[in-house]
């Protein structure tokens, strides 16, 4: 079978962005590292308090997300390390 989105937005329990974004959820795992590959445009939607954290498995590189939607309190070098890969970050 062979997904594909035209924009995915996913969510996730950590984010290191020099590692990437992690799930808790073993279940659904292998098929959200599936849809990050196929989509054309990845949305990665998580709170601020995520980042710098690990779960249980790891979906996929932070390069493979284009945009980043987080609250205000994200740390100033998330946000520089984001830019340095490229990542659009919006603070909503």
């Amino acid at each position: 079978m062979e997904f594909h989105a035209d924009k995915l937005f996913i969510g996730c329990n950590g984010i290191i962005v020099e590692e990437g974004f992690y799930t808790s959820d073993l279940n659904i795992s292998h098929i959200e590292a599936k849809m990050v590959q196929r989509a054309d445009t990845v949305i990665l939607v998580t709170d601020s308090s995520k980042f710098g954290k690990k779960s249980f498995v790891r979906c996929a590189e932070i390069e493979k997300v284009d945009t980043v939607i987080t609250d205000g309190n994200v740390d100033p070098d998330s946000v520089a390390a984001l830019e340095k890969r490229g990542v659009k970050l919006i603070v909503a």
